[in-house]
């Protein structure tokens, strides 16, 4: 919210339309109705600065995201000031207030279907955090060229802090944040940093010796 969302702001408003956030990946919502929340107290108005939309493969989870209840292990580094400011608590169970509940979009759907895929439109971040270490390397290649495809130039995506794509793609590139690193679509015509591009080719060549 202190550095993607405003630079991506920027360019979203000259295409008059709210900067597109996706949580691929989302399990029983937790993340993208976090988005939701930041982006209010960030002076943020979703639907109009953001939009947010959230996918997984279980339906079950899905199921649970849509209810909006979670219990207390679920906000384990949660401030206790947003807890109480978006949620209401009854009988050890918290319900999210509906003014977050209906600025997400959930959708059933397999990282892997590109038909399915192709329903989405094009995207300014994707979330896709603690997912792909799930994958065999052939099916890391193949969600990653899609969410390449799927986000605009200059788009950002955020991965889990132990996973990387170092031996996976080279299509995107490293962005310096001020405590992170994520990774970014470079704009049309931009070349992308030389030594993180030399290194990813380097270990994508490896992994197929």
């Amino acid at each position: 919210m202190r550095e993607i969302i405003p630079e991506l702001r920027v360019r979203a408003e000259g295409a008059a339309r709210p900067v597109q956030i996706w949580s691929a990946g989302c399990a029983s919502g937790e993340e993208p109705y976090s988005v939701v929340m930041l982006g209010l107290e960030a002076g943020l108005r979703p639907g109009r600065d953001f939009q947010v939309v959230a996918s997984d493969i279980s339906r079950s989870v899905l199921a649970r995201a849509r209810t909006g209840l979670y219990r207390d292990a679920s906000f384990r580094d949660v401030d206790e000031s947003l807890r109480q400011r978006y949620f209401s608590r009854k009988d050890g169970v918290s319900k999210i207030a509906d003014e977050i509940r209906c600025h997400v979009d959930f959708m059933h759907l397999n990282l892997v279907d590109e038909a399915k895929l192709a329903l989405l439109g094009t995207m300014d971040v994707i979330l896709c955090r603690n997912v792909i270490i799930y994958f065999d390397l052939a099916t890391k290649r193949r969600v990653m060229q899609s969410f390449h495809d799927k986000l605009r130039p200059g788009g950002c995506l955020l991965l889990g802090h132990s996973e990387s794509l170092a031996n996976v793609t080279t299509v995107f590139e490293l962005k310096h944040l001020k405590r992170d690193l994520v990774y970014r679509r470079p704009l049309l015509g931009e070349e992308p940093d030389a030594l993180w591009h030399a290194v990813a080719r380097a270990a994508v060549d490896a992994s197929e010796d």
